[in-house]
């Protein structure tokens, strides 16, 4: 009461080498795009950490130069708007 089974047919040392070789390969594409986004993944939060501390500490004084930026902006949005419209307007 045995089993017979005929190994030559499982067993093929060039099916073998050629599926190790396609997972090496796969796994090889695989680890160098997994290192790539790590390394993405690991400036962008190294970055947010930079800025957000950045900001704790500075924002005050980030937040004026914000404000008079806008101001500057809208003064001389205004004053090419107002000369525009004079001219227009035919008043010198």
């Amino acid at each position: 009461m045995g089993v017979n089974a005929d190994l030559s047919t499982l067993y093929r040392p060039d099916s073998f080498t050629s599926q190790a070789q396609t997972i090496a390969t796969s796994l090889a594409q695989n680890m160098v795009s997994f290192a790539t986004g790590l390394a993405s993944f690991s400036f962008s939060v190294l970055i947010i950490f930079i800025l957000s501390f950045y900001f704790t500490v500075d924002g005050p004084r980030i937040a004026i130069l914000c404000v008079r930026a806008a101001q500057e902006i809208c003064v001389r949005r205004w004053h090419h708007l107002s000369i525009a419209s004079s001219k227009a307007l035919g008043d010198s």
